[in-house]
């Protein structure tokens, strides 16, 4: 038998961060997002998904069906330094300008 606080004869349950469902744990990491960040959240976790899929085989996953709520294992750590990434970026480009018609 799993218990959440197991006592003496049982076993712990314990769900791995990469089995919760995506929007529980965008909200746990970042507090409340908005629907586009929220979008950019489980796109990147999704995009890290495939990846592992594609260096690993995991009984059940199969990358044309892959979503972003398949049970696929990914580093927390690598989408913590993406997501961050583009937080702390500087962006520098030619700047736009507009001529009169």
């Amino acid at each position: 038998m799993f218990r959440i606080n197991a006592n003496k004869g049982q076993q712990e349950l314990s769900i791995p961060y990469w089995a919760l469902d995506p929007s529980d744990l965008v909200g746990f990491l970042a507090g409340g997002v908005a629907d586009d960040k929220a979008l950019h959240y489980t796109d990147k976790i999704t995009e890290l998904k495939l990846g592992s899929l594609r260096a690993r085989e995991y009984p059940g996953a199969d990358e044309r069906s892959l979503t972003v709520d398949t049970p696929v294992p990914y580093s927390l750590k690598r989408l913590w330094l993406e997501l961050i990434d583009v937080e702390l970026r500087t962006f520098e480009g030619r700047s736009v300008t507009h001529s009169p018609m």
